[in-house]
């Protein structure tokens, strides 16, 4: 019989706390796994900082990850800058070809006039 009441007990507490509760209540467990995560893999940090950012992630529930995550993306992203892309990456095919054919154009017009130095010479001098 007290089996049975403490199981209907249960089952009341539990329906009488608000969704959005649960929610929360999710969304802090997964910030704390996803800022934990990132603190341990993280190598270039002295152990005492590590210490000092568990506190902070374990003291403010949603805030402290929050913070945390934050602030580690905007150091990763200030230490590696983005790598700039490269000419077939930020134009079409058809641009790339045009521009390499323009290229060579250009390159054998220079090697021309390089095997040809009486073409640079001043005209009109003996």
């Amino acid at each position: 019989m007290w089996e049975t009441l403490t199981l209907i007990g249960a089952q009341s507490t539990a329906a009488a706390q608000p969704w959005w509760l649960r929610v929360l209540a999710i969304a802090a467990v997964g910030l704390l796994l996803a800022a934990l995560m990132v603190l341990i893999q993280t190598k270039d940090r002295p152990s005492s900082r590590k210490a000092g950012w568990a506190l902070v992630i374990f003291l403010l529930p949603i805030l402290g990850p929050l913070i945390y995550l934050v602030w580690e993306t905007v150091r990763f992203k200030r230490t590696n800058p983005r790598q700039t892309k490269g000419r077939s990456e930020t134009m079409a095919p058809e641009e790339v070809a045009a521009l390499q054919q323009q290229e060579a154009r250009d390159q054998q017009a220079r090697n021309a006039s390089d095997e040809n130095p009486e073409d640079r010479a001043p005209k009109g001098r003996p």
